[in-house]
């Protein structure tokens, strides 16, 4: 019996990459990893240790066809930061939800978010992009399983997006408004073994 290829969107970023090297190690699947520029030296790497690896782009919705055909499973990442455009987002995400479904895949795998609106009463617009591609799914899916992977920020993220700063007098200051409140985070790359 072949095994069932699971295809990987983001391969060569951080959570698509830590998802790639878990099902990799697991042996179980083939793997196809999708970027948008196949020419990469990440991209590269990946082919050297078996997986296939092909160019889409969510915003031209019929490169997905390619990328998605065949597929078992899917993971898929969209990325609110690449433009800061929440309806965008939930667009390319709903893109990949439709192609999912026409070429059958049994069980797409999203890195969502919940609503803020819905949990606090305020509007975090990457939050709401992805809780609304999440909506999509739950509307959608059918038959085809489908899980939402939920996380919470990531350490790395302190090392560029909110790092400390360097003040006058040679101190530094970690200013984060969260005083007294627990702050849960994690290394991205576990992110691949919850997944796999």
């Amino acid at each position: 019996m072949s095994m069932h290829l699971i295809t990987v969107f983001g391969a060569t970023g951080a959570q698509g990459g830590g998802v790639v090297r878990a099902l990799l190690a697991g042996g179980k699947f083939k793997v196809r990893g999708i970027t948008r520029s196949v020419e990469s030296e990440k991209a590269n790497e990946l082919v050297s240790q078996g997986v296939e690896m092909v160019q889409a782009n969510f915003d031209k919705p019929e490169t997905l066809y390619e990328a998605i055909a065949g597929s078992y499973g899917v993971f898929l990442v969209t990325n609110f930061w690449d433009g800061m455009d929440g309806a965008r987002e939930t667009r390319q995400g709903k893109g990949v939800i439709d192609v999912c479904l026409q070429e059958g895949v049994k069980h797409l795998i999203y890195s969502g978010l919940e609503s803020a609106e819905k949990m606090y009463g305020f509007v975090v617009e990457h939050f709401e992009s992805k809780a609304r591609v999440e909506d999509c799914m739950m509307e959608k899916a059918g038959s085809m399983i489908w899980n939402s992977v939920r996380t919470p920020g990531y350490f790395s993220n302190y090392l560029t997006l909110v790092k400390p700063k360097k003040l006058d007098d040679g101190s530094y200051v970690f200013a984060l408004p969260m005083e007294g409140k627990p702050l849960y985070l994690m290394d991205v790359a576990d992110l691949g073994e919850c997944v796999a």
